[in-house]
């Protein structure tokens, strides 16, 4: 499933917050891509309690929170969770930043997203 909205707010207005905390972005910023919502991958992860890695020879993004394992790689629509093979809307690259669809993070972490035309809530 891939998150559409049609958005009268600026992809800058949109709020994201992880367990009722607000996620901070320092440079990229969610953003909206043909009708669909961008979120920077690392800022969200990272708010989760996952360790983050880059694996720029191979576009790979590796993640670790206790005991989950995530594999993701740019154009390409398979998460890897654990030993599990799960299909997404492919991260992309923006301004340097990889970036995700809300779903993303649900089906990484087993949370639920709240979307709202300005939020972004995941719980």
């Amino acid at each position: 499933m891939v998150f559409s909205m049609s958005l009268s707010v600026s992809a800058e207005d949109i709020s994201v917050t992880v367990k009722n905390k607000e996620v901070k972005f320092p440079d990229v910023v969610p953003t909206l891509e043909n009708g669909t919502v961008l979120i920077p991958l690392r800022a969200v992860f990272e708010a989760i309690g996952a360790e983050v890695y880059w694996v720029g020879e191979t576009s790979t993004i590796m993640c670790a929170n206790d005991d989950l394992k995530l594999i993701l790689q740019i154009g390409n629509n398979q998460l890897f969770k654990n030993n599990d093979k799960i299909e997404i809307a492919a991260p992309v690259i923006i301004n340097n930043r990889t970036m995700i669809t809300p779903d993303v993070i649900e089906k990484a972490f087993d949370i639920t997203a709240e979307i709202t035309e300005t939020a972004i809530a995941f719980k």
